[in-house]
């Protein structure tokens, strides 16, 4: 879950606080954080990377769908229907996206 400090002890896309944050349409948003188990961003996430990089840690089979920015609904839609692990959703994607192929249907 990528979580964002915007003032002491608030977050955004954690369940602890909810803050609203502004930014201009295209903006790129920054991995600062993480929430999950002990994990030390400074430290673990690239570790992770490199993990990742060199074929030993496999996070692509929790990839079940891609799906156009236009159709976001439908990511939703499988999210409540417990049809997905995680979803890629793309802005500005030349060609179509389509659903990976998966255990899950």
């Amino acid at each position: 879950m990528c979580l964002t400090k915007c003032l002491n002890n608030w977050l955004t896309g954690g369940s602890y606080y909810a803050a609203a944050i502004a930014r201009a349409a295209g903006e790129p948003l920054i991995l600062t954080g993480s929430l999950f188990g002990h994990l030390k961003p400074k430290s673990d996430i690239p570790l992770l990377i490199n993990r990742y990089k060199d074929q030993e840690l496999n996070l692509d089979d929790f990839v079940t769908h891609e799906i156009d920015f236009e159709d976001i609904n439908k990511a939703f839609d499988l999210l409540v229907g417990g049809r997905c692990i995680r979803c890629i959703i793309w802005i500005g994607k030349e060609d179509k996206c389509s659903t990976v192929p998966s255990a899950i249907s």
